[in-house]
């Protein structure tokens, strides 16, 4: 069976034609990076399952982080399972998922490295190694959709 990803930084917006462009393309499973809580509903709307990390994270005096990651599924495909990475400095930048496609399951994650230049090399090589270390121990299939803020 072939499956078709979607790994999009969709950058806080929800400008319509985002909206109307992901909704048009063919895709079994959607990784979005940097989706924010008034952007999320337009954008779950695109897809028949899908979960963002904003309320997978702790309860938060504020409003929690301008930013988080989701992963949306059309059918056939079936979300599973989801939650974000609980031992990572920042949560909310990596969401993942069990897929069920077909009877065959995959990881699907979508991920954020932090920008190096507000968090510095050390805050963002901790949830580089982190992510890594989830990732090296993942069994079966891993799809991963990156936001990997970086030049180089």
């Amino acid at each position: 069976m072939t499956s078709t990803l979607v790994d999009w930084n969709v950058n806080g917006h929800t400008m319509r034609e985002q909206v109307e462009l992901l909704a048009s393309l063919h895709w079994d499973v959607a990784c979005l990076q940097e989706m924010t809580r008034d952007s999320w509903p337009a954008f779950r709307a695109t897809g028949d399952q899908g979960e963002v990390a904003f309320p997978h994270l702790p309860a938060l005096a504020s409003t929690g982080p301008r930013y988080g990651c989701a992963v949306l599924v059309r059918a056939p495909a079936r979300l599973e399972d989801f939650d974000v990475l609980r031992d990572v400095p920042s949560p909310e930048r990596a969401a993942v998922a069990r897929v069920d496609i077909g009877g065959r399951d995959l990881w699907a994650c979508s991920w954020a490295a932090p920008p190096g230049v507000t968090w510095g090399d050390a805050g963002k090589g901790r949830q580089v190694d982190r992510f890594a270390a989830w990732l090296r121990d993942r069994p079966g299939p891993v799809v991963v959709g990156i936001d990997r803020n970086a030049p180089r």
